[in-house]
């Protein structure tokens, strides 16, 4: 049974004792976070509570609030908050201090404990349970719809803890398909996952997986396998539509690599010229130059169109998936390895990228499937250290509906020049 967490006796017998301060107005409260976790097979969104001082901008005490974990809404964790906020305030500015040397920051004091003579609260619940602290010690609380120092406050903390101010929770997943499709999907994911060929195979040259008459649209027959994972960043592959697609995505990976070294030069720059780029998250930074470069290129309207046409299996870290992608395996009765969490897109040239399709994943399957197969067949001829000049040739069997297919899958394609993609 979750059990609320409230003023303890010593808290409040402390708040007591604290001096009246005749400058001191606390106001706050408690806000959603506009993020969801995934914790005990449940989905929920935490808030945040806190406090600060009106006049200075300080926050004086936060909380987490855990919705599992409180009885009461979070309005529990918000008064034991509020009443820290008196009795032990911490030191937060909501901008950067001031600098009293040019370079090092001013060191900041905690502001000094005491009792407010009034408290202004967001919420109206949350307000009648403060009252029933502070009224008996003489300090009023009020209710107003609108906190602009709680605004800025919320705003200033939310980028810190992974959140983007003003932004709706991102929609729990769903995928409008046949259920009936899903449980040879996962398996098949499972089972390549349980392979781990990109321990040991390239992203080029791609493997070739003919599936005839069940490729993902009419026309379609092969599918070129490019195996990520190698760099130990984004495990999975990227199932091209023809090698066209596939040579266009490497020319594209070439011409991000070398924007990623001119990111790199435009940081060191920066650096030497004082900016304080040392004190942002190391991702955040390169986003915000990178974007900022783009912006900057001559006729850029907006970023250019990176996706080719082609079926894309990731697996991701367990901790790092959507929650309520989590949630949704567990309500489906979908299985997944310990470590990796299988997720697929559709990518298409001009468009954003999709769930995949009834015939999509028909074709998902078989791939991934006949896949997992000619790794578990070559595995130890693909670690080298030489491959045959032929190349390898496997046929795959596998179960499609109530028959199984046979899929043939090569590395590298037919009549394939080792030497096409490998320098671009």
């Amino acid at each position: 049974m979750p059990k609320t967490q409230r003023p303890t006796k010593a808290a409040l017998a402390r708040l007591a004792r604290l001096p009246r301060r005749s400058d001191l107005v606390i106001e706050g409260g408690k806000r959603p976070l506009g993020v969801r976790i995934h914790e005990n097979e449940q989905t929920v969104e935490p808030q945040l509570a806190l406090w600060l001082d009106a006049q200075s901008g300080f926050i004086r005490g936060t909380a987490m609030i855990n919705p599992l974990e409180s009885t009461d809404g979070g309005i529990g964790e918000a008064l034991a908050a509020l009443v820290d906020a008196a009795t032990n305030p911490v030191v937060a500015p909501l901008a950067a201090p001031a600098r009293d040397d040019g370079a090092r920051p001013v060191r900041l004091q905690p502001p000094p404990p005491g009792l407010p003579t009034r408290i202004v609260v967001d919420d109206a619940a949350l307000a009648d349970a403060a009252r029933a602290i502070f009224t008996p010690l003489d300090v009023p609380v009020e209710v107003a719809e609108q906190l602009p120092a709680f605004d800025e406050a919320f705003d200033s903390v939310a980028p810190y803890l992974g959140v983007r101010p003003d932004t709706e929770p991102p929609q729990p997943f769903s995928w409008e398909i046949d259920a009936a499709l899903l449980p040879a999907l996962y398996k098949a994911a499972a089972t390549y996952a349980r392979r781990a060929p990109w321990q040991y195979m390239p992203d080029h040259p791609p493997v070739a997986v003919r599936l005839g008459a069940n490729g993902p649209e009419p026309g379609v027959d092969t599918l070129y396998a490019s195996i990520m994972g190698g760099g130990g960043q984004v495990i999975g592959m990227a199932l091209y539509y023809s090698l066209d697609d596939y040579r266009s995505a490497v020319r594209r990976g070439a011409e991000i690599g070398d924007r990623d070294e001119n990111v790199e030069e435009a940081i060191d720059l920066l650096r030497q010229a004082g900016a304080p780029v040392d004190q942002m998250e190391p991702n955040e930074l390169r986003e915000l130059v990178a974007g900022f470069m783009e912006q900057m290129e001559p006729g850029r309207a907006e970023p250019p169109e990176v996706f080719e046409n082609s079926l894309v299996f990731f697996l991701e870290e367990k901790d790092e998936s959507d929650p309520t992608y989590l949630e949704w395996l567990t309500t489906h009765g979908l299985k997944y390895t310990r470590h990796n969490v299988p997720f697929f897109l559709k990518t298409a040239a001009g468009s954003k990228p999709r769930q995949p399709d009834e015939r999509e994943v028909r074709a998902l399957t078989l791939a991934i499937d006949a896949l997992a197969q000619f790794f578990k067949e070559y595995e130890r001829v693909l670690q080298g250290p030489f491959l045959p000049v032929e190349g390898l040739s496997y046929q795959a069997h596998v179960q499609n509906n109530s028959d199984k297919v046979a899929v043939d899958v090569r590395f590298p394609p037919e009549n394939y020049e080792w030497e096409e993609d490998g320098d671009e």
